[in-house]
C-alpha cells in the first residue's frame, strides 16, 4: 500500500504540474520515439530532468524500511538486488 501512494505521489509530483498550463504552443506535431518527447520537454524543463534523475525511482534505490535485516539501509533496491544475476 506505501508503495503504491508514494508511487501516485510521484506521479502527481512530476506530472500534474504539467495539467497546470497549455502546451499546445510549445510542442509540435507526433513524435517518432519516446526519447524525442523527452528531448522536447528537457529543453525546458532541464532543472525537474536532472532532479528526477536524483529520486529512488530513477536510481533505483533507496531506503528499505521494510526488508528485515536491512531497515535503515539506503545503498540497496532493484538494482542490486532484483536486476544483478
Amino acid at each position: 500500500m506505501f508503495r503504491l501512494i508514494n508511487g501516485l505521489f510521484l506521479v502527481l509530483l512530476f506530472v500534474a504540474p504539467s495539467w497546470a498550463s497549455d502546451h499546445s504552443d510549445y510542442v509540435s506535431g507526433l513524435y517518432s520515439d519516446a526519447r524525442s518527447v523527452t528531448e522536447d520537454c528537457l529543453s525546458c524543463h532541464q532543472d525537474q530532468g536532472e532532479d528526477f534523475m536524483k529520486t529512488a525511482h530513477w536510481l533505483w534505490k533507496g531506503p528499505t524500511p521494510f526488508v528485515v535485516g536491512h531497515e535503515n539501509d539506503t545503498g540497496i533496491g532493484k538494482e542490486s538486488l532484483m536486476n544483478n544475476f
